[in-house]
């Protein structure tokens, strides 16, 4: 890493991949947080975590100090020790948490589509499901050939089934009630 800055960023966006991976992302953005403002009100604690003469597996021992920590919190505050870069805590913390508010703005929308759908569909789609929502969107597609035609849209709880096989579905269950009675 050339600079401080790099760091961050790179610790940042490692962070935030490993908490989303294993579902710690708020209790590691929190950790993260808690320790850096603990190293802002403690300078003696950031001084102990810092010398040269403490060995590396004893100041990383001492991350305890900071509170509750996540396995990724953890390991982001080892580099930090090692790296002797512990004044970075803060910002790691404040990009950690611009990378989980942006992602949490995030939408993901499961579409399943009969056919395969161009490059210029797709934009298109993601495009009226963002003015839509209101929100940016996510897209994941997957060709489904049994829906013969038509789109079928997943966004959290809301489904949106335009697809030949969910309205021959629906007309079926229409038909079948009224040739009972």
């Amino acid at each position: 890493m050339k600079n401080a800055r790099t760091l961050t960023h790179y610790l940042a966006g490692a962070a935030f991949r490993s908490a989303e991976a294993d579902g710690t992302t708020a209790a590691t953005g929190k950790a993260l947080a808690q320790a850096a403002a603990i190293l802002r009100a403690q300078p003696r604690l950031r001084q102990v975590l810092l010398h040269p003469r403490l060995p590396v597996d004893r100041r990383e021992g001492l991350l305890e100090l900071l509170g509750p920590l996540t396995g990724t919190a953890r390991g982001v505050l080892g580099v930090l020790v090692t790296r002797r870069a512990l004044g970075q805590a803060a910002a790691v913390a404040r990009s950690f948490a611009a990378l989980a508010e942006a992602h949490a703005a995030t939408v993901p929308v499961q579409v399943e589509s009969a056919a395969a759908l161009s490059r210029a569909d797709a934009v298109a789609l993601q495009g009226i499901l963002e003015r839509g929502l209101g929100r940016s969107v996510r897209l994941s597609v997957t060709v489904r050939r049994t829906l013969l035609g038509g789109l079928r849209i997943r966004a959290g709880e809301m489904v949106i089934d335009g697809s030949v096989a969910g309205a021959l579905d629906r007309l079926g269950r229409e038909l079948v009630p009224a040739s009972i009675s």
